[in-house]
């Protein structure tokens, strides 16, 4: 009998995905550097799916496997490879390359986020400056035609004394 298991996160997410038969899903898997990742809590080993052939487990580790992804790849498990019979593997520097690849492209993404960001920002204040612009604007114009008005009415009688000194056929008269 064989089978698919995974090991959990403790937020229940998988990290790691294989097949095996047996006891196999909870003795040491260990690395080259010697360490075990299997997850001391056997509450956070799943069996996946049972299976009577092999070749339908290997397909349905490869699937699983699909499905979460490499973490090589930005996805979610630490499999060093793609699953099935295992052949595809990525080396240690392959590893190490490809998690310096994300970084770097998650920092532009950042800093790319950033920058529109500011940009919004400076937008929107620039709009806050032109509107206190306009208002100051229409406002001191409201006032000085205000004044200009009040004036006039003030001073009715001595602008129509300098309308009738000046002349009827001087440019005044046509404003």
């Amino acid at each position: 009998m064989y089978y698919t298991y995974a090991y959990l996160r403790e937020d229940k997410t998988p990290y790691y995905i294989g097949k095996g038969e047996g006891n196999r899903a909870y003795v040491a898997h260990k690395r080259k550097n010697g360490q075990d990742f299997r997850p001391k809590n056997k509450n956070r080993i799943l069996i996946l799916k049972k299976f009577d052939l092999e070749k339908e487990a290997y397909t349905h580790e490869k699937y699983m496997i699909s499905v979460y992804g490499l973490k090589i790849n930005g996805g979610l498990l630490i499999n060093l490879t793609m699953g099935g019979d295992g052949k595809i593997k990525y080396s240690t520097e392959e590893r190490e390359e490809a998690y310096k690849n994300k970084q770097r492209e998650r920092r532009q993404k950042n800093r790319d986020r950033e920058r529109e960001l500011a940009r919004k920002r400076r937008e929107k204040n620039r709009e806050k400056r032109n509107e206190v612009v306009r208002k100051n604007y229409w406002n001191k114009r409201e006032e000085k035609l205000k004044y200009a008005k009040e004036y006039r009415e003030k001073n009715r009688e001595e602008i129509n004394k300098n309308k009738e000194k000046k002349g009827k056929n001087t440019l005044i008269n046509f404003f």
